[in-house]
């Protein structure tokens, strides 16, 4: 479950949100249920609780979460936490 978390920019590798698990996503304009993404070009993708294969976003939404770009790797959020940011 998310609270509203904000991200910047998010490229993100076994990334785990709450039930949200994404592998590379690249994303844009996609509606998910309670999901909302930009662009997806997703392989291997899950939607019960989200599991993506790759993802690549900007502007993309998932839930409360709203996420700008973020470099990530290995990443688990509780209270976000990212060992990685970059932003572009």
């Amino acid at each position: 479950m998310f609270g509203n978390v904000s991200l910047g920019n998010v490229s993100s590798e076994g990334t785990m949100f709450g039930n949200v698990s994404l592998g590379n996503v690249s994303s844009e304009g996609t509606m998910f249920g309670n999901v909302s993404l930009g662009n997806v070009s997703s392989e291997g993708t899950m939607f019960g609780n989200v599991s993506l294969g790759n993802v690549s976003s900007e502007e993309t939404m998932f839930g409360n979460v709203s996420l700008g770009n973020v470099s990530s790797m290995g990443t688990m959020s509780g209270n976000v936490s990212f060992p990685t940011s970059i932003h572009q």
